[in-house]
């Protein structure tokens, strides 16, 4: 440089490297400050997706459920029978609850929820909620078809069953008698001479009724 000496130069050229330096340290540190904003905002976003069937009900006998979502920093959400939540459904803007359609009868269904906010660029993976489905109803077999007894107190012995969500319980009615809780077994008491039909019926904890089984007693 004409007329600045060789020592001028020399902290002429630190100033300008430490200028440098400054100023790519602001920067790296304005970007390590926002991808740590970015990562936090991840973590809050996915820590409160939630979805729920039926109010965490635990049995449904109805193919159409009732669906609640929650995530407070999403405006779209994807709801989906496809556990890798890539198909079967579409970014929708976000909603508290929908109803949807279960993709599988008589088991453990689930339905998943991706949760995304748009302005950010940010999404959750997939978040879960299952149900049991159960549209049949339980069965009712006797000890003996035909019962022919000589006594005044017969006991009725049966086994009651339901495969998917399980026996919620049983009713006896024997003739001129109003129905009664009973479980595997029932007694009416005191029988004349005759023949009789009783009926036995049973629920299970889907809501399902089965129809009246009936025992014929001689």
């Amino acid at each position: 440089m004409n007329g600045v000496s060789a020592s001028k130069r020399a902290i002429l050229i630190w100033s300008c490297l430490g200028l440098v330096l400054a100023t790519q340290y602001n920067a790296c540190s304005q970007q390590v400050l926002f991808s740590q904003s970015l990562s936090s905002l991840k973590n809050e976003l996915l820590s409160s997706a939630m979805i729920a069937i039926n109010q965490n009900a635990q049995f449904t006998n109805d193919s159409q459920v009732s669906v609640d979502l929650q995530n407070d920093l999403a405006d779209e959400v994807y709801v989906t029978n496809d556990s890798t939540c890539n198909s079967g459904g579409a970014w929708e803007p976000m909603q508290t609850s929908r109803v949807w359609t279960l993709a599988e009868a008589n088991k453990e269904v689930f339905v998943y929820a991706r949760y995304r906010n748009t302005s950010e660029g940010i999404s959750t993976g997939c978040v879960s909620d299952s149900i049991i489905h159960d549209n049949e109803p339980p069965a009712v077999m006797f000890n003996e078809p035909n019962m022919i007894t000589n006594v005044n107190t017969p006991i009725m012995n049966f086994l009651a069953w339901d495969s998917v969500s399980g026996v919620q319980g049983t009713t006896c009615k024997w003739p001129g008698l109003s129905e009664v809780a009973c479980v595997g077994s029932s007694s009416n008491g005191n029988v004349a001479e005759g023949v009789y039909n009783i009926e036995v019926v049973a629920k299970d904890n889907a809501g399902n009724v089965a129809a009246p089984a009936i025992q014929a007693l001689m």
